[in-house]
């Protein structure tokens, strides 16, 4: 998430990703900003990335056949946020 090795595109990419054409889904619920790749077809809704902040995390979260995916991946991934937040350092 800090690009140590300096990969040129990166800021470029990190850009796209934090300013994803759709919102929703992992970053609702998330006070701190977000790099995401979202994915869906059919009942199957995934999201993956990086959250930032105090302590930044990497998530993955793959759904299939849920009622309201995008709310329950919101939901996981904030729950996961409030969590990392818990950590001792």
């Amino acid at each position: 998430y800090d690009n140590p090795q300096q990969i040129p595109g990166y800021a470029t990419l990190e850009n796209y990703m934090k300013n994803t054409s759709y919102p929703a889904m992992a970053a609702s619920y998330i006070p701190v900003p977000v790099a995401r790749k979202y994915g869906k077809n059919g009942g199957y809704y995934h999201d993956v990335g990086i959250v930032y902040g105090d302590r930044p995390f990497a998530f993955a979260i793959f759904t299939k056949n849920l009622a309201y995916p995008a709310e329950a991946i919101g939901q996981l991934n904030l729950a996961f946020y409030e969590y990392s937040l818990e950590l001792d350092d």
